[in-house]
């Protein structure tokens, strides 16, 4: 079907009708049901965003150049056709100098009702995994990430970022819980987990947005590693504003095989060609040269000034266990553990 699609582009003809996937039935309800709640922390600034209001402020460039001849208007629909100007190393580069902390960065704080403003700012996402198991993947966006203070200088500032929670069902009932944070995260048994009814409860963490099962203080400095005290890189949680990303949310399921993604009859239009995008949903990072880029002791690890991160398409959706793949994380029963 690629090559089919490719050979008509090449004429000129819209392949939108030949890529749009047909509207899957409802939702189960159940990943509404248990779908988690998260509370902002009460000092962060930059709150969940649009996904599309990403396109607003960016334009798409590659290795540092400007893609000219890609779509324009750069929407969610067509997102994904970027991938053949450059594949990952496309960038959704912004309009403004990202070091100013344009107004945008700080996206649309909850109302309180727990929605969010505008289009949806976050994605769920079904991923059938055989044996009555279905992993219900709950996506979150904001325009900005701001790193953890080290030595008076934030460390893993970037443009963009995503973040998400993935509960395990079994014949539809709710048995694990991930939380991502940063490059890993934590599992939990749904059992064990907070919760405002039957929902999971999380935190997300003050600028770096890292979800977290508890309140406080959570240090990252040691990989799969999350220390209730502060060493190096220290995220902080707390309850601010809470926010409910179901209540705005594109949905829709995931066929592993064809790594595909098909919208559910309650978002039957939703766009899905941002779902394939390979590239990142921010700037590139500063090189060294630039006189707005920082570092610790020279360490590479505490670059002010980082890359973007990668979107849904990268969070490893056809796992095999409730983590990702490689990633060790063992499930816990007890919080704080």
């Amino acid at each position: 079907m690629a090559s089919l699609i490719s050979r008509v582009a090449a004429f000129g003809i819209a392949t939108a009708s030949l890529t749009a996937p047909v509207a899957a039935a409802d939702l189960p309800q159940f990943a509404l049901d248990y779908a988690p709640l998260v509370w902002i922390q009460s000092q962060d600034p930059f709150f969940p965003a649009p996904i599309s209001s990403q396109l607003v402020y960016t334009h798409p460039t590659v290795n540092g150049a400007n893609i000219t001849d890609g779509p324009s208007p750069l929407t969610l629909d067509n997102l994904g056709d970027l991938n053949s100007h450059g594949g990952k190393n496309v960038s959704l580069t912004s309009n403004d100098d990202f070091t100013t902390f344009p107004d945008w960065f700080n996206g649309s704080r909850p109302d309180g009702t727990g929605k969010t403003a505008g289009d949806p700012s976050a994605a769920i996402i079904t991923a059938d995994k055989g044996n009555n198991t279905l992993d219900v993947f709950y996506m979150y966006f904001y325009n900005f990430n701001r790193g953890n203070e080290v030595f008076g200088s934030d460390a893993g500032d970037h443009v963009g970022d995503w973040e998400h929670n993935a509960i395990r069902f079994v014949s539809g009932a709710p048995t694990q819980v991930y939380f991502s944070q940063h490059s890993s995260g934590e599992a939990f048994t749904y059992a064990a987990v907070e919760k405002q009814g039957k929902r999971p409860v999380g935190y997300s963490a003050k600028g770096t947005h890292a979800n977290y099962a508890t309140v406080g203080e959570h240090d990252h400095t040691i990989p799969n590693l999350n220390l209730p005290f502060d060493l190096f890189l220290t995220d902080v949680c707390d309850q601010g504003a809470l926010w409910d990303p179901a209540a705005n949310a594109y949905t829709y399921s995931y066929d592993a095989g064809a790594n595909s993604f098909t919208p559910y009859s309650n978002t039957a239009d939703a766009p899905t060609s941002w779902l394939d995008y390979t590239g990142i949903w921010g700037d590139e990072e500063l090189p060294k040269s630039d006189p707005r880029q920082h570092y610790f002791l020279d360490i590479e690890l505490t670059a002010k000034w980082t890359g973007g991160p990668t979107g849904p398409e990268d969070k490893d959706l056809a796992r095999t266990n409730i983590c990702p793949d490689g990633d060790e994380c063992p499930i816990k029963t007890v919080l704080g553990a």
